[in-house]
């Protein structure tokens, strides 16, 4: 008689606890996934094998890959602040503040690649109400952003919500044109790799920030004819 080796099916998630534990295992799974074949190569099936979940699972949490991807995107959203408030120190001068907001940018890859599809791409392939739930979602994550670049460099309200777009807008910018390690190449001539290190992402995003801070500091204060 032949036996058969039985494969233990994971349990259905009935607690609240247990339902939250497999979503933050379904993007635990994509972020793996991301890694190994980037975001074009992420399939619902293979979250669902990464994650150890059956397909039709997997369903139940997400419809579609790009819904996982906002869930990311959420997730890094606040991440991503949280290391701003950290990483800015009360009373920090503005070359310090470039430096700081830097290391994040370029340490927080996630981030920055999920941000670059955001609009494009995963907002463009999410059910309506799902795209307006993750927006309310993320209304108090950039408002938070917002009092802590005001506290934090001395921004009048309402000026840390509009740096704040545009640092976003320049951490797209930067990384749309980044050169990577290109420059350090012997085989680039000496010319060619002075143009590629300018492209490089950390020089494009600070040397923005400084032009944005320059600015901000040039704007009246509400207060300022008081």
């Amino acid at each position: 008689m032949t036996s058969k080796t039985q494969v233990a099916k994971p349990r259905r998630a009935r607690t609240a606890d247990q339902k939250q534990d497999r979503r933050a295992a379904i993007l635990a799974a994509a972020i793996a996934c991301t890694r190994e074949s980037g975001f074009d190569g992420v399939t619902m099936s293979g979250l669902a094998k990464r994650a150890g979940l059956a397909k039709g699972t997997l369903y139940l949490y997400f419809e579609t890959r790009e819904e996982v991807f906002l869930a990311l995107y959420l997730e890094a959203l606040g991440a991503w602040a949280a290391r701003i408030a950290e990483a800015l120190a009360p009373g920090i001068d503005d070359e310090a503040a470039v430096e700081a907001l830097t290391r994040v940018a370029r340490d927080d890859r996630l981030f920055v690649e999920l941000a670059s599809r955001l609009a494009s791409v995963i907002e463009q392939n999410v059910p309506l109400d799902t795209l307006i739930e993750a927006k309310r979602n993320s209304l108090p994550i950039y408002m938070g952003l917002a009092g802590t670049l005001e506290d934090r460099l001395g921004f009048a309200p309402g000026d840390g919500l509009r740096f704040g777009s545009a640092m976003v807008a320049q951490l797209l910018g930067a990384a749309q044109i980044d050169t990577g390690d290109l420059a350090t190449r012997d085989a680039l001539p000496e010319d060619i790799r002075g143009i590629v290190a300018v492209s490089r992402f950390e020089t494009v995003f600070a040397d923005g920030l400084r032009l944005l801070l320059a600015g901000m500091r040039r704007r009246p204060r509400p207060d300022a004819g008081a």
